[in-house]
């Protein structure tokens, strides 16, 4: 299975090949510098929550929390 954080890359590839978006474009809209977003996008690198919600803004999506109903505690 791949974990959340091997997908998020793969999803803003999609996103971008979609739009047809280079990482130069979306580091650009996203104000993301682009050696990070590059890394980020190879899995190299981390990306921030922060600047995840800024690229995710650029394709009109953003990140919502929900509690798994399985879960304890607070």
């Amino acid at each position: 299975m791949t974990s959340p954080t091997q997908s998020w890359p793969h999803l803003i590839r999609e996103l971008m090949a979609a739009q047809n978006m280079s990482e130069r474009g979306l580091s650009a809209r996203a104000g993301v510098n682009r050696a990070t977003l590059r890394r980020f996008l190879k899995g190299s690198g981390p990306l921030n929550v922060i600047k995840l919600e800024c690229v995710l803004d650029v394709f009109g999506y953003e990140l919502h929390l929900f509690k798994r109903p399985d879960s304890e505690g607070a």
